[in-house]
């Protein structure tokens, strides 16, 4: 490593066993990382940093039968991860370019009768109508202009919310294979889950919409991934956390099932759908 670095030749490292370095070794390493990603935008740093694709099987327990080996190569880590919010529906694509829309598309949205081109150029997102005028983050584009999107944010084509997930976001998708959508059953407000952990209250995500009832406390409850399955903890909350009626019992774990129904106190219900990304 010490070679490596110091005639600035590529390398690849793989983690056999924890093992404690000199710490100048240790500092030179950080030093050389914390620059790299200085000088790199950060889609640009993230792109390098996982473009290498024997990095998804060294993520495997080594006792597996194969199966999640097969499903890391299928969802690769060049893979972008697309978010259909609206719909509750996750792709893993490779392509340049798609096409969003109607029958006939690659991604189909079910609300959109019209197509638009998604193009990835250097980095970028590029969102561009077809034949017609689209409605995007409701601003009129005209066909064959391009509207760029950014990653990690929510974007609309008339009532579709999708979002492309940020590098970070995508790896983490890309392990577990599957997505959490969440819906107000009464607002209709959406979020999704793009993390290990997801913290809800008062204090958190939604805050001033979804979470803004008082009867919901500031540090509520957490939706976290365990052993690639989805769970719920109560965290102490004032007014308790129910799945489908049921009381989560404070400190213990409550395992999540597609379409159940999550309450926040007497009021706040959300609908939890565990959805596995489609491979384009």
């Amino acid at each position: 490593i010490h070679f490596a670095l110091m005639k600035e030749k590529p390398l690849i490292s793989v983690l056999l066993e924890e093992v404690d370095l000199p710490l100048g070794m240790e500092m030179q390493l950080s030093v050389t990382q914390a620059v790299n990603k200085y000088n790199e935008s950060e889609d640009a740093f993230y792109a390098k940093l996982y473009e290498a694709r024997p990095m998804d099987i060294c993520k495997s327990n080594g006792d597996d039968d194969g199966e999640e080996v097969t499903k890391d190569l299928r969802i690769t880590s060049q893979s972008i991860i697309l978010l259909n919010i609206s719909e509750n529906r996750a792709y893993a694509a490779q392509k340049d370019e798609l096409t969003l829309g109607d029958r006939g598309s690659d991604i189909h949205c079910k609300e959109l009768s019209q197509k638009l081109k998604l193009v990835i150029s250097a980095g970028r997102y590029y969102l561009i109508p077809q034949k017609k005028d689209a409605v995007i983050n409701d601003e009129t584009v005209s066909a064959d202009t391009k509207y760029e999107i950014e990653c990690g944010k929510t974007f609309t084509i008339d009532k579709t919310i999708l979002m492309i997930a940020k590098r970070e976001q995508a790896e983490w998708l890309r392990s577990i294979g599957k997505v959490i959508f969440l819906r107000n059953c009464d607002t209709e407000e959406r979020d999704v889950v793009c993390s290990q952990n997801y913290l809800m209250g008062r204090a958190y995500q939604w805050k001033g919409g979804t979470f803004s009832d008082d009867r919901v406390s500031r540090k509520h409850a957490m939706i976290f991934w365990q052993d690639e399955k989805p769970y719920i903890m109560d965290l102490g909350s004032r007014n308790r956390t129910f799945i489908d009626g049921s009381p989560v019992i404070e400190g213990k774990n409550q395992r999540l099932t597609n379409k159940c129904i999550i309450r926040l106190g007497k009021y706040t219900r959300i609908e939890c759908s565990v959805t596995s990304i489609e491979q384009k």
